[in-house]
């Protein structure tokens, strides 16, 4: 090995010019094809990969729940009169100029509650309405279908359709005047987020119509913090200047897009700083040791090319790498610069170039060799970030100890080394070095004894267990969050809970499986309310269930019996029998289990955010208010049942 890196060396040496061209064409090369790895700036991949883990990984990186940035436009003299009509116009402002100026960026803002949607959602729920029953339903149905009842239910339908009601109200009571279809609003009223909100001109509002709530959905998943970071910064130019024009209201916004451009832009800033500083110290000590101009520059050279190859062969396996990893790279470059600190130290006292090579060759490929095997430990770590990182220092480390045999030689002379004035500087270095103690022992027993005391501390070590503390947020936005937060009743924390499947089908049927645990949890009182989408988009097997059991109560002779009361206790108030054909063909159309499809409209205007299907993940979202005090116990409670 050392006659061949000699001969290595004389061949290169009587070629200087194929030297260079080699060198400028491997680092271009490297620096070309390292300059196409995408820098990947999510805080969560530093979690261990675990399967549950991933699994959250996979959702929140399919989620439309997750990216969603909220946006509250409040009065911010909470004691004067409310003025909502002031707000509707602030917000209209605000999505006005958000379509203008961030159409390529933004996919929607939700920002109002159209009768459409309202009438498509109660057509759709009318259309299947037995598959929405369930079987304690039936017993309601039965008081409902009294004449007494009937008599009530109708005289108070009368009294709505003569008076200036809305064209929802009047069409439910055309299609169900006895009020069974009510049943199953109600119950769609779950899906309200918070009974705190209610509409306000197809606004959501506060009940105290002092606050507006709307929803910008990105054009882009959070990860892409190039062109969300665009997104934001126009979102901060809009609202600046909305505040400003109307000063007695306030805009502000949270969501995770923001607080991932927040990391993206923080982590990038850390890189910098952290990069900046180790090369400078090195820079500054390499220079005052050997005080040549050319030294540090020479002497970085193992460490540019070694960095540049390793970013090349990482492209080449996986295409990105983790930007806490980069930054963490920094503590490899005192690593990496020991090569040619070790190379140029020990041919300042050998003046000899092979003499160097022969000597350094075999320990330091022996120290090359252990301190890359462990870093490449890291990558049988169960951590993307450390596997990141272990592969950046490893073949950083590689590509400096090749180029510092092979290459750096041709690059020193006796020159760039030399200096009279170097070796007196740096007397007292030499002696600390050298310094041998007469006296050992001592040494040794502190050691130990500071052992000691470290060890009887280490138990006093922590470890963040908080996930939403991993992430950096400004001031502006923690002040966002804290306001957000504060619509939430009292203490109250929503938990999310999922639910998974081969099928979205089957993630539904999952998801009903859980709200059953959940209405043990609400009957213990340990959380406030739920909201989940399974109540409403109904998997197959439980229709067919629901069906059965409609057509099983509503036999002929109950049918007959219902109309013929109905006819009579109607004409009674005034409505003609006519008015009884919509509910009538209710009663008697035969009902089919639906496909999926079927729910598309339900799905798209209310809960869509809920649902996420992907090539690699299909889950059901429920949404959880609890009481902040319950939440580890309401977390637990789910992860024993399996949901997460």
């Amino acid at each position: 090995m050392k006659k061949l890196l000699l001969k290595v060396y004389d061949y290169f040496s009587a070629r200087k010019w194929l030297l260079f061209t080699l060198v400028f064409v491997l680092i271009a090369g490297f620096a070309f094809v390292g300059s196409r790895v995408r820098i990947e700036e999510d805080v969560t991949k530093m979690l261990p990969d675990d399967e549950k883990v991933e699994k959250l990984n996979m959702v929140f990186r399919n989620s439309k729940l997750t990216d969603k940035l909220i946006v509250k436009i409040a009065q911010r003299d909470t004691l004067s009169e409310a003025q909502p009509d002031s707000l509707i116009a602030y917000a209209e402002t605000i999505v006005a100029a958000i379509d203008t100026q961030l159409k390529g960026y933004v996919r929607e803002v939700r920002y109002k509650v159209s009768d459409d949607a309202i009438l498509t959602t109660y057509n759709t729920v009318h259309e299947n309405l037995p598959i929405y029953l369930e079987e304690e339903d039936y017993a309601a149905i039965d008081s409902l279908t009294t004449a007494t009842k009937l008599r009530s239910t109708l005289e108070n339908d009368y009294k709505l359709l003569t008076s200036p009601s809305g064209l929802v109200l009047k069409k439910i009571i055309a299609d169900d005047p006895t009020g069974i279809s009510n049943i199953v609003l109600k119950r769609l009223q779950k899906l309200q987020a918070d009974e705190n909100y209610e509409l306000y001109d197809g606004f959501i509002m506060t009940k105290d119509r002092r606050t507006i709530v709307l929803f910008i959905s990105p054009s882009n998943p959070p990860n892409e913090t190039a062109n969300n970071g665009m997104l934001i910064d126009g979102l901060d130019e809009i609202f600046a200047k909305a505040n400003t024009a109307t000063p007695n209201i306030k805009g502000e916004y949270f969501g995770g897009t923001a607080v991932a451009v927040g990391n993206a832009r923080q982590l990038k800033k850390d890189t910098q700083i952290t990069m900046g500083i180790a090369l400078t110290v090195l820079v500054l000590f390499i220079g005052l040791f050997f005080r040549r101009k050319r030294v540090p520059f020479i002497m970085l050279l193992p460490v540019v090319f070694g960095s540049l190859l390793s970013m090349a062969v990482i492209w080449l396996y996986k295409g990105e790498i983790s930007s806490i990893s980069l930054a963490a790279g920094s503590a490899v470059l005192g690593i990496a610069i020991n090569y040619s600190l070790h190379f140029l130290s020990h041919y300042r006292h050998t003046r000899n170039i092979k003499e160097t090579i022969g000597e350094l060759l075999v320990p330091m490929t022996i120290g090359s060799v252990t301190t890359v095997g462990s870093f490449f430990g890291l990558l049988f770590v169960k951590s993307e970030i450390l596997n990141d990182f272990g592969l950046f220092a490893g073949f950083s480390l590689i590509g400096a100890a090749f180029f510092t045999l092979v290459f750096l030689p041709h690059f020193v002379s006796s020159k760039s080394v030399a200096n009279e004035n170097s070796s007196d500087s740096f007397a007292w270095f030499d002696k600390i070095v050298n310094y041998r103690s007469k006296r050992p022992w001592i040494g040794i027993l502190l050691i130990v004894a500071l052992t000691i005391f470290f060890a009887q501390h280490i138990h006093k070590v922590g470890f963040e267990s908080d996930m939403l503390k991993l992430n950096y947020m400004n001031d502006d936005l923690k002040a966002a969050e804290q306001s957000i937060n504060q619509l939430n009743e009292g203490n109250v924390k929503t938990v999310y809970v999922v639910t998974t499947g081969n099928t979205v089908d089957e993630a539904l049927q999952n998801s009903l499986k859980s709200n059953q645990h959940a209405d043990a949890l609400l009957a213990d009182g340990k959380i406030s309310n739920y909201s989940s989408v399974s109540d409403f988009i109904i998997p197959q097997n439980v229709q067919h269930e629901r069906i059965a059991r409609w057509n099983k109560y509503w036999t002929a002779e109950k049918k007959a019996a219902l109309k013929k009361t109905l006819i009579a206790e109607g004409a009674a108030v005034k409505f003609r029998e006519a008015a009884f054909n919509n509910f009538f063909t209710l009663l008697d159309k035969p009902y089919e289990v639906q496909p999926m499809s079927a729910f598309a409209d339900l799905r798209k205007n209310f809960a869509d955010d809920y649902i996420i299907e992907s090539e690699h993940v299909k889950a059901v979202i429920t949404s959880v208010k609890t009481p902040l005090a319950n939440v580890p116990e309401v977390k637990q409670s789910f992860s024993q049942s399996n949901d997460w």
